[in-house]
């Protein structure tokens, strides 16, 4: 009678990586520039939850106000909601912009009454002239660590 013996090897395989000591890791989406296109983009790319790097749109950063003349428009024709917040945690120590910064005329958000919401955290939002953010009949917007600056 013939035994047969069923041997399992695992390998583990290590890598070698070199450990930078003081690197900066951001789970934070960067604009790829500082203008409200930028912005857009970047929120419109993360399908709904918009975790944005520290940034400052100001001047001609801004939008024409004809081109945007509710601002970003949400939940208008997409009932879902919609977070935007900015990682104010991931701090380039050689960066001074330290806040996710909206300055600009005209409206900065418009909040649909199909969606879900708006929730907005860790945001500067001022130069407004037409009102920073409207909702309309039953939207909802949540605010939480924002100031609003006239």
């Amino acid at each position: 009678m013939r035994l047969f013996a069923i041997t399992t090897v695992t390998l583990i395989m290590v890598a070698s990586f070199p450990l930078r000591v003081g690197a900066n890791f951001n789970f934070c989406t960067p604009l790829a520039n500082n203008t409200w296109a930028a912005m857009v983009q970047a929120i419109m790319d993360s399908y709904k939850i918009a975790v944005l790097c520290p940034f400052r749109i100001s001047g001609d950063g801004c939008p024409f106000i004809d081109e945007y003349p509710e601002g970003l428009v949400v939940g208008r024709d997409d009932h879902s909601g919609m977070i935007i917040e900015c990682d104010i945690r991931s701090l380039n120590p050689h960066d001074e912009n330290t806040n996710c910064i909206l300055d600009c005329p005209g409206r900065h958000f418009t909040v649909g009454s199909s969606s879900k919401g708006l929730t907005l955290s860790n945001m500067i939002l001022s130069g407004a002239t037409n009102s920073s953010i409207v909702v309309e009949h039953n939207g909802t917007l949540d605010v939480a660590n924002t100031l609003f600056e006239k």
